[in-house]
């Protein structure tokens, strides 16, 4: 894993611009942490520079992101538990400030009372979402990240957004759900209406079709788990009750035995 992760970074960097300099920073601190956790042998693959090469927007480094993150997600890397990192999640929350401040100035609600409106709706998004912090995991964040990606124009973004959400819902060790899931489906959706390449329409469509199908899949596996269970349990409550009805009938017996020894 060291190996793929240290040429990821690697990969990633020389995709950077002089304009990306923080990244560029942050990849080199990765790098070195990357071989330190190695050594102690905690290390964790380190979505985080991906995560924020996927928000500049420049079409040469979202390519080589979503690429490695797919490989990751691809190989098992990505467990359940894994939190979104500091600074990704403050980036995702500048983001939206930003979404809700421009959406406010097209409506009209940037001056008089409305002003002061979108900050609070903001804060309130924000807080829900560190509230929600144990739901809303790093692989939704992986999802939504790729899924904001949908509308570049860039054909390689395009086809790489779709192999990163086709293996992010199929993938064994963290599972999509609920509105991640739903965001996916509409990005598969999006691209094949508004992408101009052929080939980006074809792979969208079929790659909407299996994410459809994967669903239908999982439904019907998780409506035969619940009828097993539910047979077992009432199984269980059925043996339980007899026993208790013979245990109920033995002593009435042994009081009976007692009462005609007595006379």
């Amino acid at each position: 894993m060291e190996a793929l992760v240290l040429k990821s970074l690697v990969k990633l960097r020389k995709a950077c611009t002089r304009n990306h300099r923080e990244l560029r920073e942050l990849i080199g601190a990765t790098q070195a942490k990357v071989t330190f956790k190695s050594q102690e042998g905690t290390l964790e693959v380190p979505f985080e520079p991906f995560l924020l090469a996927c928000l500049t927007r420049y079409a040469k480094l979202v390519v080589v992101a979503l690429d490695c993150m797919e490989k990751f997600l691809a190989f098992g890397f990505l467990k359940e538990a894994w939190k979104i990192p500091k600074g990704v999640r403050r980036r995702l929350g500048q983001k939206s400030t930003a979404v809700l401040s421009q959406t406010g100035r097209r409506s009209g609600l940037g001056s008089g009372n409305g002003s002061s409106a979108w900050p609070s709706a903001n804060r309130d998004t924000i807080d829900e979402k560190d509230d929600n912090e144990d739901t809303y995991r790093l692989i939704d964040c992986i999802v939504e990240v790729a899924c904001d990606c949908n509308d570049h124009p860039d054909e390689g973004v395009q086809i790489q957004v779709l192999r990163v959400l086709l293996t992010a819902v199929t993938t064994p060790t963290c599972e999509v759900h609920e509105y991640a899931l739903l965001k996916a489906v509409r990005a598969c959706y999006h691209v094949h209406l508004v992408s101009k390449s052929a080939t980006n329409r074809m792979v969208a469509k079929a790659t909407l079709q299996q994410l459809i199908s994967i669903v239908f899949q999982r439904m019907e596996t998780f409506d035969q788990r619940v009828e097993e269970e539910t047979k077992i349990t009432l199984q269980v409550s059925l043996e339980k009750q007899q026993q208790e009805q013979q245990n109920q009938q033995e002593e009435e017996r042994k009081e009976r035995d007692q009462e005609e020894r007595q006379y």
